[in-house]
């Protein structure tokens, strides 16, 4: 959250602790690949990992200035590949655990809210006037397809490999099977 906080629980929400992040500047999203690794993105092109489920976080150099929204790994069995999206269309992918950042051209300057891939190559992101942009190549090119709507879409999530759906501003609600 705002000026860094992240808190953590231990006991299904009952209790709370906040961490320490070594920021002040606003986190907007955390994501675990483990128990002790995650990742926390935010204001400014703010990256801070973990190692030890947040009890101490570290900072990588993300080479922008733009907000980060949304951090995910492209692969439940991987830690070296990660994805970040932001403002201004901004796609960052690290291929070995965060020493390197590299920016993706995403054709757009759209912002960008959140990511999700269902297969270690294929991925989804979603954002400002309904963009859906599609990677089947961990992100080496990016397709804009076809939301059929202009509000904002905040979240995109596939439950199974052809079913997905994203959801957005004024109740928008968008499926593909």
């Amino acid at each position: 959250g705002e000026g860094g906080l992240i808190r953590k629980t231990t006991n299904g929400g009952l209790n709370w602790a906040s961490q320490t992040t070594g920021t002040t500047n606003s986190l907007y999203e955390v994501h675990f690949l483990t128990g002790s690794l995650g990742y926390s993105v935010g204001a400014n092109g703010t990256i801070r990992y973990t190692t030890n489920g947040g009890s101490n976080w570290s900072s990588e150099n993300s080479g922008i200035t733009s907000s980060l929204l949304d951090v995910r790994f492209n692969s439940m069995s991987s830690f070296n590949t990660l994805f970040c999206v932001g403002m201004n269309g901004v796609i960052l992918k690290t291929s070995n655990s965060g020493l390197n950042w590299a920016s993706l051209n995403t054709g757009t300057t759209n912002d960008l809210y959140e990511i999700h891939f269902t297969f270690t190559n294929v991925g989804y992101t979603v954002g400002e006037g309904g963009i859906i942009l599609y990677t089947v190549n961990s992100g080496n090119n990016w397709i804009q397809l076809s939301s059929g709507t202009t509000n904002d879409l905040h979240s995109v999530y596939f439950p199974s490999t052809d079913t997905g759906y994203a959801v957005g501003n004024n109740g928008t609600i968008r499926k593909t099977s």
